[in-house]
């Protein structure tokens, strides 16, 4: 009688746990779609700042900077980004060595990813005697990757998070 009662225990409590498990795991699956989400409208509606919070030339270790570096707002967009990395010979930046200019005739090209939920946001720009090619990865919670070559420096990585910009009435 008692191995029974026993076995009756232990089986409830293995189907309880097990329950259990399997609506934490749902939980966690519907944060994450919603995190996706939440970015992919951010993203849809055109206005957003990509913050740096380190970087990394191509070859080298991280450096912590913070502060903004990227803002799109549709098709115009600022950049401000700092640069350790080296320049090609004969190349002089005309101010400090930071990547900075604005434009208002960007192309973005954006892929989303639903299946991985991952966004990537590809464009390029010219600027003076300068080509820039942007690589963002912007994961489901906001977490950003930004690859930019030129054709007179050598590539930089920034890890950072997009944020919506407010917006202005």
């Amino acid at each position: 009688m008692k191995i029974k009662y026993f076995l009756i225990m232990a089986i409830a409590l293995f189907i309880g746990q097990n329950s259990f498990a399997q609506s934490k795991k749902e939980s966690k699956n519907k944060q994450k779609i919603e995190e996706y989400n939440a970015t992919k409208k951010m993203i849809e509606e055109g206005r957003i700042v990509f913050k740096v919070i380190s970087m990394a030339p191509h070859i080298g270790s991280n450096t912590v900077v913070t502060g903004d570096g990227v803002l799109i707002e549709e098709n115009f967009l600022h950049v401000n980004l700092p640069f350790l990395g080296n320049f090609q010979a004969g190349f002089t930046p005309s101010n400090d060595s930071n990547i900075e200019f604005s434009t208002d005739d960007t192309i973005f090209e954006v892929i989303y990813n639903d299946n991985k939920q991952k966004i990537k946001i590809n464009f390029e720009v010219v600027h003076k005697t300068e080509t820039f090619t942007f690589n963002m990865a912007i994961y489901r919670n906001g977490r950003t990757n930004l690859q930019v070559v030129s054709n007179l420096r050598t590539r930089m990585i920034y890890d950072g998070k997009i944020e919506s910009t407010p917006t202005i009435n």
